[in-house]
């Protein structure tokens, strides 16, 4: 059985699989990076609207699979322009943290941040 994309809320919930029919093996592909958001309130607007939830979330379910990588890269919720995050007037960059898949670890981070696995 392959779970497909569930909705939870308003929010994705995305899960490993891929939308085609095949045996695209997730150990290679992986999730490809993306911003949890509303995407039926960001097609309705035009295609620029960002609504992020407040936090995101990853629970491994196994010890398999690809490592999770979170950027503090956001975009803004009503352009869609990247934003570089920033103190003041002096540009900090990008930082960035992994968290390796382990049974029943669950990780929260901040639900406009850029992620992949």
């Amino acid at each position: 059985i392959r779970p497909s994309p569930a909705k939870t809320g308003r929010y994705s919930m995305l899960s490993p699989s891929t939308e085609e029919d095949d045996d695209d093996d997730m150990a290679k592909s992986g999730i490809s990076f993306h911003w949890d958001k509303d995407e039926d309130l960001r097609l309705m607007m035009g295609g620029s609207m960002y609504i992020h939830p407040h936090i995101s979330t990853v629970t491994y379910l196994t010890d398999l699979g690809a490592p999770t990588m979170v950027l503090t890269a956001r975009v803004n919720n009503f352009t869609g322009e990247w934003m570089v995050p920033s103190s003041g007037e002096k540009e900090e960059g990008i930082e960035g943290y992994i968290s390796c898949p382990k049974q029943g670890k669950h990780l929260s981070f901040d639900g406009r941040y850029l992620h992949a696995a």
